[in-house]
């Protein structure tokens, strides 16, 4: 696959968008972020697509205002201009064209348990519409680290099913409140990434997720123990994890009507972090 054969779905220009904006952190200078008007004329100009734009004051069609509502998530760019953002950033090595393609055998995989357990409604397409967006859960373990579980949640267009990437970090603070990777980093001292896919199950559409194994990085998966909160957007969601964790935690805290709450069970609310 090259750039021309890219049909930019929704989660490949995901992947374009948060590469971009990771583009623009490595470029701060004196704790100042570059215009969009400097990452407009570093695409254009760049040996990739310099010769495409040097005729005709071609790049006047492109706007950095454009490029910063796309970076924000509220506009996507026409499929050239599209095309010159992806190849600036593959150049770049903040993207690269595997990242853009699908890995058949697992999208397979989970259409298989799809088939046999996903609720398949208007409502369930509706669920899975409403649920993208970015969460995160952090708590404190004992001996005062800190884990923090990020979901970045992509929903197919055919509203069947969702694509779910994993951050799952173990700091020295609390970093739920910090919104890049630069400003976590001094205190991060493990960083892990999973990707996956997740659906609806049953009548109450319950949110499944399985998120596959990345040697040396083992597999998780999520279930959905309820709501705390109808709205839309949604603003938080309670999820049970199952997977690998490097801290040591207390299995569960007795409440006095007799129920539990289980050492893996978090309250997930919505962050501005791109995963």
């Amino acid at each position: 696959m090259d750039v021309e054969e890219i049909e930019f779905t929704e989660w490949q220009i995901d992947e374009i968008r948060n590469a971009l904006n990771y583009y623009r952190i490595t470029k701060t200078s004196n704790g100042q972020q570059i215009s969009w008007e400097q990452v407009r004329d570093e695409i254009i100009y760049s040996d990739v697509n310099r010769e495409k734009y040097e005729l005709d004051d071609k790049e006047l069609e492109f706007k950095s205002e454009s490029l910063r509502r796309f970076a924000a998530g509220t506009n996507v760019l026409k499929q050239t201009k599209l095309k010159d953002v992806t190849r600036f950033l593959i150049d770049d090595g903040l993207l690269k064209l595997s990242d853009l393609e699908e890995v058949d055998v697992y999208l397979k995989g989970m259409l298989a348990a799809h088939k046999y357990l996903a609720a398949s409604s208007e409502s369930s397409n509706d669920f899975i519409m409403n649920v993208e967006g970015t969460y995160s859960a952090c708590l404190e373990s004992i001996g005062g680290m800190w884990e923090t579980f990020t979901l970045r949640i992509i929903a197919d267009p055919s509203g069947r099913f969702v694509r779910v990437a994993e951050m799952y970090e173990v700091s020295a603070h609390n970093i739920v409140e910090l919104n890049t990777l630069k400003a976590r980093d001094a205190y991060t001292t493990i960083r892990e990434h999973r990707t996956g896919y997740g659906f609806a199950v049953t009548e109450d559409n319950c949110l499944h997720v399985f998120l596959s194994e990345n040697s040396p990085v083992p597999s998780a998966a999520y279930v959905q123990t309820g709501w705390l909160s109808s709205d839309y957007p949604i603003l938080d969601i309670c999820l049970l994890r199952h997977g690998l964790r490097h801290l040591p935690t207390r299995h569960y805290l007795a409440h006095p009507d007799g129920s539990t709450q289980l050492f893996n069970a978090f309250k997930f609310i919505p962050t501005g972090l791109p995963v």
